[in-house]
């Protein structure tokens, strides 16, 4: 994310973070995220998100899903052999097909 090289995410770096999530993230108040923030961030939602694996199957199924809403809607589409259950490989192959590209890293002075 960081395309600048600067070691910092910039507003415009991270358009996929509100910008209410970049102020409460950046705790300096530099308009940047640094990589202690968005660590001490990441830290403090450690164990907020819902286990979804909860028979601990290591697959989730569509009631599983439902504990997180983006994947019960996109449910269909990620299980891509149709077993009503969702593994690693077929999350993992879903948001690569759905990444946003990177953009291109700005020119370097000769």
């Amino acid at each position: 994310m960081d395309q600048n090289g600067d070691g910092k995410i910039s507003a415009a770096e991270a358009q996929w973070v509100t910008a209410k999530s970049i102020a409460r993230i950046d705790t300096n108040k530099d308009g940047m995220l640094s990589a202690d923030e968005l660590r001490a961030a990441r830290a403090s939602h450690r164990g907020q998100h819902p286990k979804l694996d909860t028979n601990g199957d290591g697959l989730i199924s569509r009631d599983e899903a439902k504990a997180a809403p983006r994947l019960a809607e996109n449910f269909d589409a990620i299980d891509s052999n149709k077993d009503g259950q969702l593994s690693r490989d077929e999350m993992a192959t879903w948001h690569k097909s759905h990444a946003r590209p990177a953009a291109p890293a700005p020119a370097t002075k000769p």
